[in-house]
């Protein structure tokens, strides 16, 4: 979309195109690009641009949805997890938002199965350990030597539970973010070590 002389129009824009702001906006389509003539506030999520590491996270989550859909497509539950994460991390609950990874790689069809591992079948409700490996999911320390396990917390989280601790919700970032990475063959621009 375009906006004509919106760095200039105090009137129509108001400066609130920016980063990580809801908007709800008037549009025509054209060609190539839409032209944005009116646009108003839902919300504008200031409180998040007063924390580095929920700019971050932020920057990564809007990274993820550019990467699984594509600008030509509707995808209405991406939008919904990631304004649902972006109000999450507005209000400063910077571990919970990182529950949204697993929803978003579902909604895309590629979240790895994580009941059992894919060698062995051995279960993870017996507290197994193990790492994910892309393109083939789940493997236990008995099938595998990988190089960065996932903790249990962890696996409770991708598995669906809150996830309360800022560790966890940067280890479940990292470990989605590879698999992601190996699953679309793509490096990720943002990411976190």
């Amino acid at each position: 979309m375009i906006a004509r002389g919106a760095r200039a129009s105090r009137k129509r824009f108001a400066g609130i195109l920016d980063r990580f702001n809801h908007l709800s906006a008037v549009v025509t389509p054209g060609r190539e690009l839409w032209t944005v003539h009116e646009v108003a506030s839902v919300r504008l999520r200031l409180n998040l641009r007063r924390n580095l590491d929920a700019i971050n996270r932020a920057h990564q989550m809007i990274e993820w949805c550019r990467m699984l859909s594509s600008e030509q497509d509707a995808a209405p539950n991406l939008f919904r997890f990631l304004n649902h994460a972006l109000n999450l991390l507005d209000e400063g609950n910077l571990a919970r938002a990182a529950g949204v990874y697993p929803r978003l790689l579902s909604d895309a069809g590629i979240m790895p199965t994580l009941g059992n591992c894919v060698h062995c079948r051995r279960s993870l409700a017996d507290g197994l350990k193990g790492s994910l490996i892309s393109g083939k999911g789940f493997v236990c320390v008995n099938c595998t030597r990988p190089t960065r396990w996932i903790s249990p917390d962890a696996i409770r989280v991708l598995q669906g539970e809150w996830c309360e601790d800022t560790e966890v919700a940067d280890e479940v970032e990292t470990t989605l973010s590879h698999w992601l990475q190996g699953e679309l063959g793509r490096p990720l621009k943002v990411i976190r070590i």
